[in-house]
């Protein structure tokens, strides 16, 4: 199939026509979306603050009662609920930050646990010579892709990745 200039002009006006009727269509669509959330957001409001006073509530009979708590029960059950401490997986945190721990792995020859990673810096790679890339083994390319733009500004490329 032969296209002209002419088809893919009128294609063009096709889909600015398409997308403005869609803009038109759905219009309407994303106010009731927009009012839908503020008036959940206004119901939602009565509720939350009593929530987040009462967990304050829970968080504070926690702290208080700590030691009530032994290690084989970590949990007290109530009439609406159950309360308690859960513990989560260990993690090791660097006491006196990362680069300090690190340079005292070093130091200390604990080499196992110091990752060291080489990072191509791709950008300095078309600064070389073209005979340093060849011994390398790094060749200079130039992509392509296509695009249409209608007359209101807005680059499309083709495939499917706006810009």
């Amino acid at each position: 199939m032969s296209t002209t200039y002419a088809d893919a002009d009128a294609a063009l006006g096709r889909i600015r026509a398409n997308r403005a009727a869609l803009a038109a269509a759905t219009a309407p669509l994303d106010e009731q979306i927009r009012a839908l959330q503020d008036q959940r957001a206004t119901v939602a409001g009565a509720f939350e603050a009593p929530i987040t006073e009462d967990e304050a509530v829970v968080a504070a009979c926690l702290r208080e009662h700590a030691s009530e708590f032994a290690a084989a029960t970590r949990s007290r059950k109530l009439v609406h609920g159950t309360i308690g401490f859960r513990s989560g997986g260990v993690r090791a945190i660097c006491v006196q930050g990362e680069e300090h721990t690190i340079h005292m792995s070093q130091v200390l020859r604990i080499d196992e646990v110091v990752e060291t990673v080489a990072k191509l810096q791709r950008g300095k790679l078309k600064d070389l010579s073209p005979e340093q890339r060849a011994a390398i083994g790094v060749q200079l390319v130039q992509t392509e892709s296509s695009y249409y733009r209608l007359t209101d500004g807005k680059l499309v490329a083709l495939g499917g990745a706006d810009e």
